[in-house]
């Protein structure tokens, strides 16, 4: 991400580092800090598994449909496009 004077850099799911006009701060997910995430936690999508699997064994629809997540794709695919990235193939 950039924006503000500071880019932004995932390395996913480890290292993140922010870069500013002056200074470079990158941190690293060590054993310590994660403490006893699991890679749910570490990426994020753990209560998104948790709503789609209890949809599932209810009936219901999720809170966001297949239809919307494809929207989605479609547009990071046309960003990434747009900047010389591969998309989606």
């Amino acid at each position: 991400m950039h924006g503000a004077g500071k880019s932004v850099l995932v390395s996913m799911p480890d290292q993140v580092t922010v870069v500013d006009h002056e200074q470079e701060h990158a941190r690293r997910m060590t054993p310590l800090r994660m403490g006893w995430a699991g890679l749910q936690e570490k990426f994020g999508f753990e209560r998104e598994v948790a709503h789609f699997l209890d949809c599932v064994r209810s009936g219901r629809e999720p809170l966001t449909s297949g239809r919307d997540s494809l929207k989605t794709h479609i547009l990071m695919h046309e960003i990434l496009c747009s900047a010389g990235l591969p998309g989606l193939e």
